[in-house]
């Protein structure tokens, strides 16, 4: 989940709504499913280890609004903190998704664009069978980024 700058901490309050909406409705799709949360803005943090717990989701991601961090936007370290949840977690015959909230505006680094700075972390999470879905927040998405994610998902 994105809690950098640009998504405003409006918008940031709703992201934390939908993904308890999304999770208390997936769990109760199927108790066997794991979910975790990561923020991030200048650091990812894993805030929700993956889990089954429906009332802990909840409880954690309500405490979560206060959290927000209103930096930059290091969507690269989000994306690889998922990827080694993914590996640390090895649910070997379980279905992977990673549902990314965020405005699509990752900052720039050492010369290199945001687009550029997520394509690497983005082909390791599909080498492990890590389904992507970017989902837009706020009035300033960049949809150019956010496509770079739903390509992962197509092209497997």
């Amino acid at each position: 989940m994105d809690a950098s700058g640009s998504v405003l901490k409006g918008n940031w309050d709703k992201s934390v709504d939908f993904a308890s909406q999304l999770g208390k409705k997936l769990l109760s799709l199927n108790a066997k499913s794991r979910i975790g949360v990561i923020d991030f803005s200048e650091i990812a943090n894993e805030v929700i280890e993956p889990s089954s717990d429906q009332k802990l989701l909840e409880w954690k991601l309500n405490n979560l609004k206060n959290n927000y961090q209103n930096g930059i936007t290091r969507t690269e370290l989000a994306l690889k903190k998922a990827a080694e949840i993914f590996q640390r977690i090895d649910r070997t015959f379980a279905k992977k998704l990673l549902l990314i909230l965020t405005d699509g505006q990752t900052t720039p680094l050492n010369y290199k664009q945001g687009k550029e700075l997520i394509q690497e972390p983005m082909a390791s999470l599909r080498t492990i069978g890590v389904h992507v879905i970017a989902v837009g927040v706020g009035m300033l998405v960049d949809s150019e980024e956010l496509k770079i994610g739903r390509a992962s998902c197509r092209e497997r």
